[in-house]
This record gives C-alpha cells, sequence and structure tokens, in this order.
C-alpha cells in the first residue's frame, strides 16, 4: 500500500454538547482534545486438557466508549465548562455530545460525523462520569484547563450534511 495522502490534520475539529438532542452548542472554541478509550470487542478464550492453544471467540459485542474532553476553563455562562458543570450539578447528569475531526458540521457536506449513540445508532445522552476542575501550576502561564468523560455505549459514524 503506498503512503496516504488523504492525512487529516488533529487541529480543525468541531465538537458539539446538546441537553435534549436537538438543539446543539458548538463549544470547539474551549476544547483543546478529545481523547477516547474502551469500545473493545468483548472476546472469550479457554484452554482445554488436548492442545496448547486457547480457543478464541469473537462475541460480536463490545463495550462502551469513555470520551475525554479537554476544555479551556472560564467562568463565563453559556461556555463549555459552564455547561457540563451545571448539568452535572442538576439531577440529570447526562448529555448529548457529537464532534467531526475536520470541523464544518451541518456547513462542509461529507466529513465524518461521529454522534454518542446507543445500540441502534440513535443519539444517546451519555452519563457525566466526572468533570475535573483544572489542573493549576504557577510555574506555567498557560490557560487553565478541565476536563470532562462521557461514557457511551459507542459512537456512530455519519457523514455531515450542509446545512
Amino acid at each position: 500500500m503506498a503512503q496516504t495522502q488523504d492525512a487529516v490534520s488533529q487541529s480543525n475539529f468541531q465538537v458539539q454538547v446538546s441537553l435534549d438532542g436537538t438543539a446543539w452548542t458548538d463549544i470547539s472554541g474551549n476544547a483543546t482534545a478529545i481523547s477516547t478509550s474502551g469500545g473493545e470487542q468483548q472476546i472469550g478464550s479457554v484452554n482445554t486438557a488436548d492442545g496448547d492453544a486457547a480457543i478464541v471467540t469473537p462475541s460480536q459485542k463490545y463495550g462502551p466508549t469513555d470520551f475525554t474532553i479537554s476544555i479551556v476553563y472560564t467562568k463565563t455562562t453559556g461556555e463549555a465548562f459552564d455547561i457540563v458543570m451545571t448539568q452535572w450539578e442538576s439531577n440529570d447528569k447526562s448529555i448529548y455530545m457529537r464532534y467531526a475531526p475536520e470541523g464544518g458540521i451541518g456547513a462542509v457536506a461529507g466529513n465524518d460525523l461521529f454522534t454518542l449513540s446507543d445500540a441502534n445508532d440513535a443519539a444517546f445522552k451519555a452519563p457525566i462520569v466526572s468533570i475535573l476542575p483544572p489542573n493549576l501550576d504557577t510555574s506555567s502561564g498557560a490557560p487553565a484547563i478541565a476536563q470532562f468523560t462521557v461514557k457511551a455505549p459507542k459512537a456512530t459514524r455519519s457523514k455531515t450534511v450542509a446545512a
């Protein structure tokens, strides 16, 4: 296989959150990173008395995925930390989320859009696992960064549609 010429830059992503799955708030102006973990297929294995290698079976099922979003910490109402922290402090500690690695949600047709979803690919109001206040360090002049993590069954990939 020849070296690809179609790499996607990490620096232009767009991320949105929603409280109702309909009205989306763009938090890209606060977001600095998105990391994912989990989502592995469940694999079974067993050794038998005869043979020296395990029998391995795929389950075609996978575990949930954690999405951790790093955001610039601000005290501004309506910005990322305020939205997520307010939801965390409420009785409904969950939020909808979607992101596009190339940005352009609703504006650029054809970009991949990853929406946190359930087993049927419907948007999923993901539980907020944690929202951490910023780590602070007096030796740095950099902006304070906070993080929040949500857990979803999966992220469904679709193509964005231009408005």
